[in-house]
């Protein structure tokens, strides 16, 4: 658990800078993509398959840490300036309802059949399908 925040520090470092300079879009996919696929191999660690935490653990801090920062400069290049507050708050927002809603239900779900494993895999589900909406989410006109 302490790792995971000092591991996102690389990705909101190394990811914000190359959002920087490559396509932010794309940056943001990729982000998107390491956070899916570090939830599989978290699904995957047991006792006798601890490697897949070193995995998860760098793939989604990295991930996580890029989204944290590229998700403002992203919504002011997909939707413009002019309603920059607007779009940041709904985003925030979304993001605030994940981390009401993802708690209690990741509780319930193992309250209810005692594991976590098929959560981690929707988890994972929902930040491909997050990626695959920001790749396909036109680009508003702006000023």
């Amino acid at each position: 658990a302490t790792l995971l925040p000092v591991i996102s520090l690389g990705g909101r470092l190394g990811l914000g800078w190359l959002g920087d300079k490559l396509n932010r879009l794309k940056v943001t996919a990729a982000a998107f993509s390491m956070m899916a696929l570090g939830l599989v191999f978290f699904n995957m660690s047991n006792a006798a398959e601890q490697w897949a935490i070193a995995i998860f653990l760098f793939l989604f801090g990295i991930g996580f840490g890029g989204n944290a920062v590229l998700r403002a400069s992203l919504g002011r290049d997909m939707f413009g300036r002019r309603n920059f507050g607007t779009i940041y708050g709904f985003i925030m927002g979304i993001g605030f309802l994940g981390n009401v809603i993802g708690p209690t239900v990741s509780g319930w779900v193992f309250d209810k059949w005692n594991s976590y494993e098929e959560l981690w895999l929707v988890f994972a589900g929902m930040a491909a399908a997050a990626m695959l909406i920001i790749v396909k989410t036109p680009r508003v006109k702006t000023e």
